[in-house]
């Protein structure tokens, strides 16, 4: 890719703690094919699962892994949580209560800021 090694093995060192893999890998996936795709040595970098040393998913990877069953329940529950929220701003409740503390003002950056009816305190 005409990155030298050296320079892309330090970005990927710096980027790990900034990036934590999440997610979840289908059980179905008996030989481990789709997450080996996305993670050739599958040591937690890219995707959240690790082999042991018998080459089988770590104990703690074992959180990570859902059934298809378990894939369609997660859906639902997002279709859900997404018709709620429509419901929501469809039904006027758009209430602006930003994440605003010591570290973070919330309205800093926000777009709407010229028409928001909060004021700050």
């Amino acid at each position: 890719s005409g990155i030298p090694k050296a320079a892309a093995d330090e970005a990927d060192s710096k980027m790990k703690g900034y990036f934590p893999a999440a997610g979840l890998l289908l059980a179905e996936d008996q030989d481990l094919s789709l997450a080996i795709a996305m993670e050739e040595q599958l040591e937690g970098r890219y995707i959240p699962v690790k082999l042991d040393r018998f080459g089988k998913l770590s104990r703690s990877s074992q959180k990570a892994v859902a059934t298809a069953e378990d894939f369609e329940d997660i859906k639902a529950e997002v279709v859900k949580a997404v018709a709620n929220c429509g419901e929501g701003i469809r039904g006027g409740n758009a209430d602006a209560s930003p994440l605003s503390d010591a570290k973070h003002d919330g309205c800093q950056y926000c777009k709407m800021r010229p028409v928001c009816r909060r004021r700050k305190e």
